[in-house]
């Protein structure tokens, strides 16, 4: 039933050794037939989980896989200040704000007759909210600066690695869109949630690894696959890849050992460690708010972001 949206996994993510390895694990394969009468239907469709677990090149699959024309047109709601943020995504005219130059079309025209796929949409300013809901209500765009409005025919798949209904219950996300996005809501495990997947996922990342010249006869001894299962990996299959890449990258031998995984992986101390500590730290005295939390730090957003995602507090 989901081998042809496996299929388009693989097509979309290429050389990408998370996807080409997720579709050999016995776990996920109740997760694609899930999903796989989702891809057709042109419904909104929320995909949650934490970092690493695969939302981006699972929601290229969907595209693919549902025969759209269109592209797939991506957008991280994070990765931009408001002030930019809804020129790309709705677009502007010449002149409707300084340093507009020229017409700029937008991501939700790009994607017309294809799909809109909303990254991290909980980092979605309230007033730019309030403009993505018209866009899925009224099958409408409006460019900053224009007086028209443009019907656009697209398909939203939005992800959030947050609480969204928390983030409701807080005031900080539109509960009108958070209904219209999450009729239909796909949860992906994370690799914790999964421990029998860890073997066939090891073996798989080693042979791409060993067949891309990293490592090439590298094997881990028992107690190194142990010390894998005890540690933290906030970045779930993206950061097991890497893992086992540095590590049969420095092993002077063909055995992996114990000890060598352990200076390779993250350890649950460093969870608990001062680090951590201090952002949590910022992020209470910042509310929530992550660019107020990084100014705190003396740190660009995207390092906050980085230091998150590896020390696994996404969630926190």
């Amino acid at each position: 039933m989901a081998g042809d949206l496996c299929a388009a996994i693989e097509r979309v993510a290429g050389e990408d050794p998370l996807f080409v390895a997720r579709c050999t694990t016995p776990s996920l394969w109740a997760l694609l037939g899930q999903l796989r009468p989702l891809a057709a239907t042109t419904l909104p469709l929320l995909l949650s989980g934490a970092t690493g677990t695969g939302k981006e090149v699972l929601a290229r699959a969907l595209h693919e896989a549902s025969g759209r024309a269109g592209a797939f047109v991506p957008e991280n709601c994070a990765a931009l200040p408001e002030s930019l943020l809804e020129a790309e995504l709705f677009g502007a005219r010449r002149g409707a704000f300084t340093g507009a130059l020229t017409h700029r079309r937008g991501r939700v025209l790009q994607a017309d007759g294809g799909t809109l796929f909303l990254d991290e949409v909980a980092d979605l300013p309230l007033p730019l909210q309030a403009k993505l809901l018209r866009v899925l209500q009224e099958r409408e765009v409006r460019a900053l600066g224009s007086d028209h409005s443009r019907i656009v025919d697209l398909r939203c798949i939005a992800a959030s690695h947050q609480d969204l209904a928390a983030l409701v219950a807080r005031g900080r996300f539109r509960q009108d869109l958070y209904y219209r996005l999450a009729g239909l809501e796909v949860r992906l495990p994370s690799l914790s949630e999964r421990p029998d997947d860890l073997p066939p996922l090891v073996a798989t990342l080693c042979a791409r690894a060993a067949a891309e010249g990293v490592g090439p006869g590298r094997w881990l001894e028992p107690r190194a696959l142990a010390v894998l299962a005890g540690c933290t990996l906030p970045g779930n299959v993206r950061q097991l890849d890497h893992v086992l890449r540095v590590a049969m990258s420095l092993s002077p031998g063909p055995r992996i050992t114990a000890e060598q995984m352990r200076r390779c992986a993250v350890s649950r101390r460093d969870v608990e460690g001062p680090e951590a500590q201090m952002i949590r730290r910022a992020l209470e005295q910042a509310r929530g708010v992550k660019a107020a939390a990084a100014r705190r730090l003396g740190w660009s957003r995207q390092k906050l972001y980085r230091r998150l995602a590896t020390l696994g507090l996404e969630q926190g």
